[in-house]
């Protein structure tokens, strides 16, 4: 690795790697992930396509010459590509990653210029019938090339082959922040107010909290960084609930149906110092047309680089960071199956604010697993529904979680995540519930060059 100036900048280059770091050379099978999203004809003969993918992979950079102690985690990154590309019924695609280039211009911000060139060929296996002539000798020790009928057979010889029917190479540049892994984690504390709807009240208050989830009150939104409201399992949007100290008020047509659960949970983000974070939220919502790309066209969702972090809900089950990406404001869907229609498609930003007024980043890593119905402790051999299994890492190396059980989010005193999930509650989950996990990690850092800086003069207590 080495340091390099550019316009009296200093740079320092990046490279791919696995998601544990491992660095892998651009040519190898698996330093990108490609996933073609859809195909879709454009011409009358519908042999010229559409084809958008996903190309995806991770990036790593460390300073070994100047600061060998300063590294980032790998920082992933997505991007879509649609080719137009002649292809026949029953052809193939090849997909090839060439000219792979990458610097941290920004290593306070870790910001990365990316540029590679993608190669995209069409073919097909096919039959070709070779007309040619077998030339007899006229003695063992003299061959003939005459080809008169005397001496001459004519044969037909078929051979298999593999037909080009197109290709392009489309060079790609873009730039990626990445996220800061090198801060410990900020403080969080999370605190739940749990009731059962009564399907007639619009207002509730502490008197109606279930004592037995240890239900806390309903807080001021001053006096918390975040606020979300579950109905039955299903995050609400803000502008259908009003919260003020000690009233939740719902501002729509209907009510909760009865006996549905409510939760409100209160998220409180502290900084080092120990000052309350303030945040806000925004959301999308769109009713499942059963397509990858579920928003319509005019929807422009905003960069998910400029938020602390991203939930995506699809009927009201929370989606691993893997199974989607929002790329140029439109999210696209990387799951292997579509949506099914008219399932409510919830995505929420949330950003939570330094002191400074700069944005705090944050890394969220999700943990999926089937229940069997008879264990209370999960690991990353559990067997998985949504996303590639991970290893669940201590609690001090993330700010907080959350666990939905068969969609709906768990109280803190049900559960203990600490290098693996174990339930303590008296009933455990019926076999093949999704238990899902999330892990956030919050940072108030946003750099490499900040650790350095730290190591440069001493760390002060207190801060890695």
């Amino acid at each position: 690795m080495y340091l390099a100036e550019k316009n009296n900048q200093q740079l320092a280059g990046g490279y791919l790697c696995d998601k544990s770091g491992n660095p892998i050379p651009s040519h190898h099978p698996k330093a990108f992930k490609i996933k073609v999203i859809s195909i879709t004809a454009i011409n009358h003969n519908k042999t010229l396509k559409k084809v958008k993918l996903s190309i995806s992979g991770f990036i790593n950079t460390e300073l070994s010459k100047k600061y060998p102690q300063c590294r980032t985690k790998p920082i992933p990154f997505t991007r879509i590509q649609t080719v137009e590309l002649i292809l026949p019924d029953d052809g193939k695609i090849d997909f090839k990653i060439i000219n792979f280039h990458c610097v941290c211009v920004d290593l306070g911000y870790l910001q990365f210029e990316v540029s590679f060139c993608l190669f995209a060929e069409t073919y097909k296996r096919v039959n070709l019938l070779i007309k040619g002539t077998t030339i007899q000798s006229r003695s063992t020790k003299q061959l003939s090339f005459s080809t008169t009928r005397s001496n001459c057979k004519f044969n037909k010889h078929c051979i298999h082959v593999e037909k080009i029917y197109d290709w392009v190479k489309v060079p790609t540049s873009f730039t990626l922040i990445g996220k800061d892994h090198l801060s410990c984690p900020l403080k969080v504390k999370t605190q739940f107010y749990y009731a059962i709807a009564n399907g007639k009240s619009r207002i509730y208050t502490e008197s109606h909290g279930e004592k037995g989830y240890e239900s806390t009150k309903i807080y001021d939104p001053i006096e918390v960084t975040i606020i979300n409201l579950y109905v039955n399992g299903v995050l609400q949007d803000p502008a259908s609930y009003k919260v003020k100290r000690n009233q939740l008020i719902f501002q729509t047509e209907d009510v909760p149906r009865k006996k549905v659960p409510i939760i409100i949970q209160f998220i409180k983000v502290f900084n080092h110092d120990n000052q309350l974070l303030n945040g806000e939220t925004e959301y999308f919502t769109v009713l499942s047309t059963g397509s990858k790309i579920p928003f319509p066209k005019h929807v422009h969702l905003p960069n998910p680089d400029e938020y602390s972090y991203v939930n995506l809900y699809i009927n009201g089950v929370l989606q691993p960071q893997e199974n989607y990406t929002i790329t140029d404001g439109e999210l696209i869907l990387l799951t292997e199956e579509d949506p099914r229609k008219h399932v409510p498609i919830i995505v929420q930003f949330v950003k939570i604010y330094q002191i400074n007024g700069r944005t705090v980043t944050g890394e969220v890593a999700t943990f999926c697993a089937a229940s069997d119905g008879k264990s209370s402790i999960y690991k990353e051999d559990a067997e998985c529904l949504l996303c590639s299994p991970i290893s669940i890492p201590e609690q001090s190396e993330y700010s907080f979680s959350n666990l939905f059980i068969n969609g709906v989010l768990q109280p803190n005193k049900n559960y203990v995540a600490d290098g693996q999930l174990e339930l303590i509650t008296s009933n455990l989950p019926i076999k093949h519930v999704p238990i899902i996990l999330q892990l956030i990690k919050l940072n108030e850092k946003n750099g490499i060059l900040d650790c350095c800086e730290m190591h440069k003069h001493g760390n002060k207590k207190g801060r890695t």
